[in-house]
């Protein structure tokens, strides 16, 4: 649903209401912001269930949450092996504490507003911040098999923050060589030709938020290394550090004109040999 949609709905479709604000003529509150975790249907309910153990109001949410589920006959049951992940019966969607790693970008060219990233290589093992430690870990190539299917949006948003979108994902590649392939449509604001003109300039790099069900990933305590078998993404953001060397932007399009944005006319231009090569190959397959 577009913002305005969500706006339009009635105190009673949000699961938790920020005290403080004030009613307008339509008895609805203002501001909107203080309205969390729509849950008017099944599929917003679902994303309720999968954001309210990472939100500061997730605690006063569920009860709510948790009605409407049962209202929609989504039967929520706990993962025993991660006391913070929940599962909707008949839905593989791990409910379970959102992780984020991050990727570099590889370049951008401006064709569509359309950036096309590997969110994840698989069987490429990267160190990372797992539960306070330092781990070694790898994603199998099934890590994200029928995600191309998914019904749900996949928002992606800068620095991991909700509040600053930038757009959403418009098409998955599970199975590709070179990872998880995403395209990204980005949003026609100043913040989304902002994301355009840092990414162009290889000032960016992309991060995944995903969730990891307890019996889908095989923990080895002794070397602190960890292999997950399936994950469900979350959301994408565009961030500063890079984690996966091999991941990036394979391209960014637009539809139309090129954005002329004042970052990009300062920033120079970075010369990317490699990208180039990468970019020919890609054509040549795609004939």
């Amino acid at each position: 649903m577009s913002s305005a949609a969500i706006n339009d709905l009635p105190d009673s479709a949000f699961a938790h209401i920020e005290p403080g604000g004030t009613k307008d003529d339509q008895g609805k509150t203002v501001p909107r912001s203080k309205r969390h975790f729509p849950i008017h249907d099944a599929a917003h309910v679902r994303n309720a269930l999968a954001r309210a153990p990472q939100s500061p109001f997730g605690d006063k949410a569920m009860p709510k949450i948790r009605t409407a589920a049962k209202k929609f006959g989504i039967k929520v049951t706990e993962d025993r092996s991660d006391p913070n992940a929940m599962l909707a019966a008949g839905d593989e969607t791990p409910r379970a504490p959102i992780e984020y790693r991050n990727s570099s970008l590889a370049g951008v060219n401006f064709a569509q507003r359309i950036i096309d990233l590997v969110a994840v290589p698989y069987d490429e093992e990267a160190l990372v911040d797992y539960r306070g430690e330092m781990w070694r870990e790898r994603f199998l190539c099934t890590a994200f098999e029928g995600i191309e299917t998914r019904t749900t949006p996949v928002r992606a948003n800068r620095d991991h923050n909700p509040a600053r979108t930038v757009g959403k994902v418009t098409q998955f590649w599970p199975s590709r060589a070179e990872g998880l392939v995403a395209a990204v449509r980005i949003a026609k604001t100043p913040l989304g030709d902002e994301t355009l003109a840092l990414a162009d300039d290889d000032c960016l790099g992309a991060s995944v938020g995903f969730a990891v069900r307890g019996s889908d990933q095989e923990l080895n305590r002794r070397d602190r290394s960890r292999v997950i078998n399936r994950a469900f993404v979350d959301h994408l953001a565009f961030v500063p550090d890079p984690a996966y060397l091999s991941a990036g932007v394979l391209s960014v399009r637009n539809a139309g004109s090129a954005i002329q944005s004042p970052l990009a006319a300062d920033l120079p231009k970075l010369v990317t040999p490699n990208l180039d090569e990468l970019l020919a190959w890609q054509r040549s397959r795609s004939r």
